[in-house]
């Protein structure tokens, strides 16, 4: 499965960069960046570390219901998962954060991955928010009503699902039990922890305080980026309203959603030409703003991550062989437990 993921992502995004190049002139390319204002990246490196801090204060206030853990140590496993989404296709990254968190505090995996579930819809929910701002001043063109649209099903299907999963975990639970009689007792018990780990990664959702204070984070969490973006637009000398960099930001996130090659590659690069295209900007400019912010972030998360790896003596390639390591043993336990 992980190959075919992989396949997809990796021709999506060739597919997202031929779409993003082919109508370009690369000498506006040139002299965009011979004119760029190489001053706006301070701010937005600024912006981007802001961003990842908060973050892991959002997701320290997802995992509290379960799990207190302080912010400062939850950065390293975010930021080492991070790298891996740069580095690894098909979002591999998140394994990497998962592992490495689950293994420092000796938590569930599911349970982990069921937090970072819950924080992608908590980003689209917020990004959702920012962009019905945005409709306030500019009336979108058909394709960014398509990527509205696609969002506004997304997080409506993501907040049912995870209203389900938490309101009636009991229910849940007794109806897989009851319907899995003809299994073996080992299977019941797996499938039964499964559920309680997954609804315990949206125990957020139960408490309001907790809830707004992560609604909140989140909104601010995607204002940030958004002015990582726009200050990428400036630099190139691209005058637009400042909503345009949330429309771009929101075609991105929607981007992400599907299949990617690592790093992102191709996606980004689209979705600036896309986005910026309804604001009348010619292709060149807005492929010379994507790779200026895109560059920025590439480099400052992959360099990060990496050195939080390094810090803990580890290597993805040490990650994947723990993991197959693990599988591996779980697989013993429940042959064993079947004789």
């Amino acid at each position: 499965m992980k190959k075919v993921m992989t396949a997809a992502g990796i021709a999506l995004s060739a597919l997202l960069l031929w779409l993003a190049v082919k109508d370009t002139d690369f000498g506006e390319i040139s002299a965009s960046f011979r004119d760029a204002n190489a001053l706006l990246a301070v701010p937005l490196l600024f912006g981007l570390a802001s961003f990842y801090v908060l973050k892991a204060v959002r997701w320290s206030d997802i995992l509290a219901p379960t799990s207190r853990i302080r912010v400062r140590d939850l950065i390293p496993s975010m930021m080492s998962g991070a790298a891996g989404n740069n580095l690894l296709p098909a979002h591999m990254g998140e394994l990497v954060r998962t592992y490495l968190l689950g293994r420092e505090y000796r938590l569930s995996k599911v349970g982990i991955l069921a937090t970072l579930v819950a924080e992608r819809i908590f980003d689209i929910v917020g990004v959702l928010l920012l962009l019905s701002s945005t409709i306030l001043f500019a009336e979108p063109s058909t394709g960014l009503r398509s990527a509205v649209v696609f969002l506004l099903i997304v997080a409506f299907a993501g907040s049912i699902f995870m209203y389900l999963m938490v309101r009636h975990a009991d229910a849940l639970l007794k109806a897989l039990l009851e319907g899995s009689g003809r299994f073996l007792p080992a299977i019941r018990r797996k499938a039964g922890a499964l559920v309680l780990h997954i609804t315990s990664g949206f125990g957020a959702v139960r408490e309001g305080r907790l809830l707004f204070r992560i609604l909140a984070s989140s909104i601010v969490l995607w204002l940030l980026m958004s002015a990582c973006i726009y200050c990428a637009l400036r630099a190139i000398g691209i005058d637009v309203p400042y909503h345009a960099a949330i429309v771009v930001l929101a075609i991105i996130v929607a981007g992400l959603t599907l299949p990617t090659s690592p790093g992102f590659v191709g996606t980004i690069q689209y979705c600036f030409v896309l986005g910026l295209g309804s604001f009348g900007v010619e292709p060149g400019k807005a492929l010379a703003a994507s790779l200026f912010y895109h560059a920025l972030l590439w480099f400052s998360v992959t360099g990060t991550g990496l050195y939080f790896l390094y810090r803990q003596r580890l290597t993805f390639a040490d990650i994947r062989d723990l993991e197959r390591q693990e599988a591996l043993q779980g697989e013993r336990e429940l042959s064993e437990e079947r004789r």
